[in-house]
């Protein structure tokens, strides 16, 4: 299988879930648009009142060496709906596959508590704790990976003719990234199928991301917001083991790890048991 599916489409998409797609995002970015312009009309570089106003003001000072605008008015409105997307739902998706997947994983939960209290005692963890607990760090990164929640990247457009694995690609072709499969090539992860955080540990237990992670893309269009991401997440899911262990629900099935329908791979809803630690 490759990691590069190429599509070539019209102004037609070839599905009813494609098109119901492209008429939600036409009305998010209406949605975003009208935010940008409010802010852009009562705009005051003395009083910054949001992210957007950050935004705005980082548009209007950034120049390059001929006076070229560098960040413009669509990278505002996309870099806001991209803080909006990895800080809520982004979040709230991966929080939802973690908590199946130690469900399913109690040895897991085990560690990472043993790991905090010997990092942190029984207060609750900060940002600055992070060196000393790789073992929730790599929690985090491998339920991203397992999970692959975006399976697919950003549609991206290639910008020359080029040839890839036998096949011409013309300029301005739209190109996704097939993630999932990256996430779960045998060739470059260990038992690839299974959950374990040692995919991001070296043998003397420090994080090491592989280059084959791309939960945040890649390159200059990347997440913006990756780092916030990794933040909630490393605090909240260590936040919740520290006070909590996670059961199966009695008399409730074990969480399905099988996705559900949706274009996003989301895990299904459960039923959990929290137990007070």
């Amino acid at each position: 299988m490759d990691y590069l599916y190429i599509i070539y489409y019209s102004q037609i998409f070839p599905s009813k879930k494609l098109r119901l797609v492209q008429e939600l995002i036409s009305s998010r970015d209406a949605i975003l648009q009208k935010k940008y312009d409010e802010h852009l009309a009562s705009f005051d570089p003395t009083n910054i009142r949001d992210i957007t106003d950050t935004l705005i003001a980082t548009m209007k000072e950034s120049k390059d060496q001929n006076g070229n605008d560098v960040f413009c008015a669509d990278h505002v409105v996309m870099a806001t709906w991209d803080m909006f997307l990895g800080g809520y739902e982004a979040t709230y998706k991966t929080i939802k596959w973690a908590i199946a997947f130690l469900i399913h994983h109690p040895e897991v939960q085990a560690k990472i508590q043993s790991e905090m209290a010997a990092g942190i005692g029984d207060r609750m963890p900060t940002w600055e704790d992070r060196a000393k607990l790789p073992y929730l760090e790599a929690t985090v990164l491998e339920t991203l990976r397992q999970s692959s929640m975006s399976s697919m990247n950003g549609p991206r457009r290639t910008t020359c003719d080029t040839h890839v694995k036998g096949y011409d690609v013309p300029k301005d072709t739209t190109v996704f990234c097939n993630l999932w499969w990256v996430h779960h090539d045998p060739k470059n992860w260990k038992d690839p199928s299974s959950f374990r955080p040692e995919h991001f540990l070296t043998d003397d237990g420090k994080v090491s991301v592989p280059r084959t992670f791309l939960a945040f893309s890649l390159g200059s269009r990347a997440c913006i917001g990756s780092q916030l991401a990794l933040m909630q997440l490393i605090l909240l899911l260590g936040g919740l083991l520290q006070r909590f262990n996670l059961h199966q629900a009695v008399g409730e099935p074990m969480p399905d790890l099988e996705p559900g329908s949706e274009l996003v791979r989301t895990v299904c809803d459960y039923t959990l048991n929290l137990e007070v630690r």
